[in-house]
């Protein structure tokens, strides 16, 4: 059984920060990024910061909730992430103001491990991960709001289905302040528009 510690605050940036970077610069695989064979491929910050053992160990047992909270209702399927998730779309509010121009879209985060929101969509780009949907600035793509689906029967509005009830959730705040939204044809409705 491993030993528990608690991370430290400039430990966890750094853990973060990692992350951030192999968001960034592609490997086939997570030890890889510790390799020093090649000059021309290593990344020596990485190493610097944390050693492959110790970054796994927190990669493998990282708790983003307190042990002791459970799920808002029995069919609350992300409960455990919710207040990461709602820290980030706090903190992505907080310091962008988007333009005028807004969108709406869905995109696929990559995922094939073991979750029951996993979805297959073989007309994307990535089949496999889990469904998101997102409200970005036209311009530039910033993501500043966006809702994981769950496949909850409760996310959908009982007289005009899903796609009303996201748009309605994550536009709520801009409606009335003179932003341009656009969208493409699924998200198309007569209560859009009404």
């Amino acid at each position: 059984m491993k030993k528990w510690f608690p991370l430290e605050i400039n430990e966890m940036k750094a853990f973060v920060g990692i992350l951030y970077v192999m968001g960034i610069i592609k490997k086939p695989n997570l030890k890889s990024y510790w390799e020093a064979d090649s000059s021309l491929f290593s990344i020596d910050g990485i190493s610097a910061l944390f050693s492959r053992t110790r970054f796994i160990d927190i990669y493998t047992n990282l708790c983003l909730r307190p042990t002791s909270a459970a799920p808002s209702s029995p069919k609350d399927r992300i409960f455990k992430i919710a207040p990461v998730v709602s820290e980030i779309i706090y903190q992505s509010n907080k310091y962008y103001k988007p333009e005028k121009e807004i969108t709406i879209d869905e995109s696929m985060i990559s995922f094939r491990g073991r979750c029951s929101l996993v979805q297959y969509m073989p007309a994307k780009p990535i089949k496999y991960g889990l469904k998101a949907f997102l409200l970005c600035e036209a311009k530039i793509g910033y993501v500043f709001k966006w809702k994981l689906f769950t496949g909850d029967p409760m996310d959908c509005d009982q007289n005009y289905g899903l796609t009303y009830k996201v748009l309605r959730d994550l536009c709520k705040k801009y409606k009335g302040k003179g932003n341009i939204l656009f969208t493409d044809r699924y998200y198309t409705s007569l209560q859009v528009f009404f």
